[in-house]
């Protein structure tokens, strides 16, 4: 059934961008939980910036070929529940954690 006016039309579009808009922010705060996890078991303390955090992100969902994705919440949340999957995370963050370090670009918090 086609919406009769204008608002509706509006209703209905709103409401799909707010599932958009929620579901990528539960796919951030999955990615957040899994990157503190992952800078504990590294015993690493570093500061990212929103930024950082945001490109991190963009770059795992695209290095893993999640990006875009209807479902990226509950694909992280799955990979990580997967050891083989939970590793590979795990050394791709590692691995751009040392990158920015080596290019100055992120220092370690001095505690």
């Amino acid at each position: 059934m086609a919406p009769k006016n204008r608002k509706d039309k509006g209703h209905i579009i709103g409401n799909g961008l707010r599932g958009f808009i929620l579901g990528r922010s539960v796919s951030r705060l999955i990615f957040n939980r899994i990157l503190n996890e992952v800078l504990s078991s590294l015993r690493l303390r570093v500061s990212l910036t929103d930024l950082e955090k945001e490109s991190l992100y963009a770059e795992a969902l695209f290095y893993f070929g999640v990006i875009g994705a209807t479902n990226e919440c509950e694909i992280l949340e799955k990979a990580w529940k997967d050891r083989h999957h939970k590793r590979a995370i795990e050394e791709f963050i590692e691995a751009w954690l040392k990158r920015k370090m080596r290019g100055g670009k992120l220092q370690p918090m001095i505690i």
